[in-house]
């Protein structure tokens, strides 16, 4: 968990420039903020896929492709679809992480 968490705010803090610049929903250091908060329960997810699937990296790549393509379909078009996403994202996350087996083994 504490893993995925830290990678979660890596990948938020990557798109940096990008985000200082055009921004996220919002613009400048909040944007940084939302980007962030966005990504850390993605990356719960992800983490979650992509250890019941044994390590496949294919899954992650293929979850992360399908939010590359979601403006493709006119989604970013919506910024109350976007919020309503990100909730439905964070809400999933939330349980997957906090039943999920996967994340409560211990290592060693």
């Amino acid at each position: 968990m504490t893993a995925s968490l830290l990678l979660g705010v890596t990948w938020g803090l990557r798109r940096l420039p990008i985000d200082l610049t055009a921004g996220y929903l919002l613009e400048g250091p909040a944007a940084i903020l939302i980007r962030v908060l966005t990504v850390m329960p993605l990356s719960n997810l992800f983490t979650w896929f992509y250890l019941k699937t044994g390590g496949s990296l294919l899954i992650a790549l293929l979850l992360h492709t399908s939010g590359n393509i979601l403006p493709n379909f006119g989604f970013s078009q919506f910024e109350g679809a976007a919020v309503l996403l990100v909730l439905f994202i964070v809400i999933i996350a939330m349980v997957v992480s906090g039943a999920s087996r996967a994340f409560q083994q211990k290592s060693g």
